[in-house]
């Protein structure tokens, strides 16, 4: 039988992932809706467009195409978006370790969910960084600072070794009940 422990630290985790989920709800919230708002303003009032347009440039590294500032706009909120898979599938597994729930397939999902999300965002940081490079633009603006490509692949390459542990392990269990 295994004796019961205080898991302060899982709690800990559990608290901070709960904060992250949570925070980057309300980032991707507040930012479509500034993206809403900032598009109805600008295609109701003429007058706006020319301080619209000089805002975004300035926050988008300077380019004028507004093709590229599209382009950049819909990669920020798709890494966003991703970082908040990451953040939600680590939160539903630490709160399943929290109830010892291990080798179940549900935490089969949300260590996929977290190989997605973040395959996916090395995936648009790579593009990002190929926009970045062909419209000569501060690449700081639409990336998500995850480090060198190398370091994020090996950290893919250690959750995906990860992965294929539990599902063995699950298949395990499962050739064992039968």
């Amino acid at each position: 039988m295994i004796k019961k422990q205080p898991n302060t630290f899982i709690n800990f985790l559990y608290v901070i992932s709960l904060l992250s989920v949570a925070s980057l709800l309300i980032a991707m919230g507040t930012l479509a809706l500034v993206f809403v708002i900032a598009g109805i303003v600008y295609l109701l009032i003429p007058s706006a467009r020319t301080g619209i347009f000089h805002d975004i440039i300035s926050g988008i590294g300077g380019s004028t195409n507004i093709w590229v500032i599209c382009l950049s706009f819909a990669l920020l909120l798709i890494i966003l978006g991703l970082i908040t898979l990451v953040s939600f599938s680590v939160f539903k597994l630490i709160a399943n370790v929290r109830r010892n729930i291990y080798f179940k397939p549900i935490n089969l999902k949300y260590i996929q969910g977290i190989l997605w999300g973040y395959g996916g965002i090395i995936l648009t940081n790579y593009c990002s960084g190929v926009l970045a490079d062909t419209y000569n633009i501060n690449s700081s603006s639409i990336s998500s600072d995850q480090g060198g490509d190398g370091t994020s692949l090996l950290i893919w390459f250690a959750l995906y070794v990860i992965y294929v542990m539990f599902k063995y392990g699950i298949d395990l269990q499962v050739s064992r009940a039968v």
